[in-house]
């Protein structure tokens, strides 16, 4: 409902509603927050039927590219466990996609008061995010991605794609980011013209649908020795547990012809996000909590030797 009222506000004719000024990435100045209530109730009430509308066809399915810092660092992982052979790169819950070109972002991985940050990625890029390292173990920081040199393919899977061409699809997602965050915003906006730049060069392609159902197919059109990286985050906790199975049944049943891992990066336990990595294989499975993490990626402790 906030996103669709985020939404009715950008557009007309509802952009010269005073219930603007209380919105940062709307508005040059903004009034006080504890004011908005009796504007927003007002409006929600003159727009019911355009936001009953909006709610009924959209879902909440984000793109926080500031999330790619620390699974960049799983990746590094990843490639270190196969060397030398191609990926195919499938995100579950992919949203627009935007996650899938991490490696044409920068990053800014702050290491504490004694080292100078790292920075990594593509320093040219208009996408900067960055990153606070914590803890006592250092994680596989690098300049270089040993990972996206061997990404062969990418491919998107979600219920409810975002097109990176359809300008409603666009706006609703940006409609979706926190109206007081407008680094966010801009950071979306940015990625979102990297991907439409960069998508043909990097095989990248969406597929609409359910993920454990999708992944067969996906996994059957894959030449014979390539291996198959799944990623998802903040996903699986949309998945009822029936879902979840499915998905860690497919995997698996993958895994009996080609080299299968698994990044996720999820709200697993109530303390906070954890990056895991999992290995199928024929003697079963292997997994690995790699990390501790913000939510949106600004700061990451790293658990694994």
């Amino acid at each position: 409902m906030f996103a669709a009222v985020h939404l009715l506000l950008s557009g007309e004719p509802a952009k010269g509603d005073p219930l603007v000024h209380y919105y940062p990435c709307l508005a040059e100045t903004t009034a006080p927050a504890s004011d908005a209530f009796s504007l927003f109730r007002r409006f929600c009430l003159a727009h019911a039927g355009a936001i009953a509308e909006l709610i009924s066809r959209r879902s909440v399915n984000t793109n926080e590219v500031g999330r790619c810092a620390v699974l960049r660092l799983g990746y590094a992982d990843v490639a270190r466990m196969l060397p030398a052979v191609p990926f195919a790169l499938v995100e579950i819950g992919a949203s627009a996609g935007l996650n899938l070109f991490w490696d044409n972002f920068c990053y800014e991985y702050e290491c504490g008061p004694a080292h100078a940050p790292l920075i990594a990625g593509d320093p040219a890029s208009a996408v900067r995010i960055g990153c606070a390292i914590r803890g006592t173990v250092r994680p596989p920081l690098s300049p270089d991605d040993p990972f996206a040199a061997r990404v062969v393919r990418r491919v998107g899977v979600e219920l409810e794609p975002i097109g990176l061409d359809n300008r409603h699809d666009v706006a609703w997602l940006r409609a979706l980011v926190w109206p007081e965050q407008r680094e966010r915003a801009s950071r979306l906006d940015h990625a979102v013209a990297i991907a439409r730049a960069a998508r043909a060069s990097l095989n990248f392609s969406m597929r609409q649908g359910d993920g454990a159902a999708l992944l067969p197919t996906i996994a059957a059109e894959l030449p014979e020795g390539e291996a198959l990286c799944v990623v998802h985050s903040f996903t699986l906790n949309q998945f009822p547990p029936k879902a979840r199975l499915a998905l860690d049944r497919a995997l698996r049943d993958i895994a009996a012809q080609r080299a299968v891992l698994r990044l996720g990066l999820e709200w697993e336990r109530r303390t906070a996000p954890v990056l895991s990595l999992t290995e199928y294989g024929g003697s079963g499975t292997k997994r690995r909590d790699l990390a501790r993490c913000d939510a949106h990626g600004a700061r990451v402790e790293w658990l694994a030797v």
